[in-house]
Formats: C-alpha cells, sequence, structure tokens
C-alpha cells in the first residue's frame, strides 16, 4: 500500500494533500492546512470503499486555525472528471475545476461549522 501513495497538487497556497489505494480497494484522500499556529493544525481524511472508487473519495475539514469560519473541502476523482459542483450549507453552488484528478474548495462554514451538503463531479 505504501508505494500507492502520491501527492496532488490542489491549488491552494500552504495545504498539502496526497491519495493512496485504501487496504478495502478504495482510494484514500488524506489533507493537511499546513500551517501550525500555536502548536495546532488540521488533517482531515477519507476513504472510499471499492464500489465507490469511480467516484472518488473527498475529506472536508472544519475549523482550520488558519481559515476561521471556513471550511477545507478536497477530494479526488477519476480520469474522466473535469470538474466538481458543490452544494454548500447556505444552499449555493460552486464548481471547482480538476487538475491531475484533484480538486479543493474552501467555502464559509455554515450555522454547525460544517460546509458542502453534496459534491458531485461532471
Amino acid at each position: 500500500m505504501a508505494s500507492s501513495i502520491r501527492r496532488v497538487t490542489v491549488g491552494i497556497p500552504s495545504v498539502s494533500a496526497w491519495i493512496a489505494k485504501s487496504i478495502g480497494g478504495g482510494v484514500c484522500v488524506l489533507v493537511w492546512d499546513g500551517v501550525t499556529e500555536d502548536n495546532n493544525s488540521a488533517v482531515g481524511f477519507s476513504c472510499s470503499t471499492a464500489e465507490g472508487l469511480d467516484k472518488g473519495a473527498s475529506v472536508q475539514v472544519p475549523g482550520i486555525p488558519s481559515l476561521a469560519g471556513k471550511v477545507l473541502s478536497v477530494g479526488v476523482v477519476p480520469d474522466s472528471t473535469t470538474s466538481v459542483t458543490t452544494k454548500s450549507a447556505n444552499g449555493t453552488t460552486e464548481t471547482t475545476p480538476v487538475t491531475n484528478n484533484a480538486w479543493a474548495h474552501i467555502s464559509e462554514a455554515g450555522p454547525d461549522g460544517q460546509a458542502a451538503t453534496m459534491t458531485q463531479g461532471g
């Protein structure tokens, strides 16, 4: 599994992301905000199932010290995907381009501190 880990570029300064195969046959995405503020930084990860591999994987990280009031969403998608559309908690939608199978989006946190309610590739 370690040989499947690769770094992906997400286009947001200081944010680093990696993808890897999961033990269960899916794909995992890990994101780090790259900022240590008062010895705190944000790390998030998520893995798809083998059955969901054709949809990719994404992770949302709320409460990032360097992005107060915002939520960082990062994902990886199959080769044929050129953009993803995210529907935020406030009902707005935003389309984010995909570069080398990866995408990232910063959105305003909703009242519960979360952001997107749905992310879909296209």
